[in-house]
């Protein structure tokens, strides 16, 4: 079982561009799915 937490800091990365897709590609393929803001 693959568990993943994940602060998605509003959908910005650590290069300051507004990516939800990238987001999603980091905890694709998770069981549990624990998102913070």
């Amino acid at each position: 079982m693959k568990l993943v937490s994940y602060n998605i800091q509003y959908g910005f990365g650590g290069d300051g561009r507004y990516d939800l897709a990238r987001a999603a590609r980091v905890v694709k393929g998770a069981d549990i799915i624990a998102l913070q803001e």
